[in-house]
């Protein structure tokens, strides 16, 4: 996150160690706890919606430009888990 912040990619006003904690317990809401899966939703689907409202909470539109390129990339390739 340090990095980040100096690389201009997340918003200088951001504690590493506030959203550090958030991250992990994010984590453990989502697959420890499954608490989204009584709702119907599965962990996947709960984890890319909390993670895409905590990145683009503490990203610069810099940062905002690389995660949209990385999510484009990542929508354009394919999995083949057929063995």
């Amino acid at each position: 996150m340090q990095k980040g912040i100096v690389d201009g990619i997340v918003r200088k006003e951001m504690n590493p160690c506030i959203i550090s904690v958030l991250i992990s317990e994010v984590l453990i809401m989502v697959i420890q706890r499954e608490i989204f899966a009584g709702y119907g939703y599965d962990k996947k689907a709960a984890m890319h919606t909390c993670m895409s409202c905590i990145t683009r909470g503490m990203f610069t539109e810099k940062g905002m430009q690389i995660l949209d390129r990385h999510i484009e990339e990542y929508k354009k390739m394919k999995y083949d888990y057929t063995i």
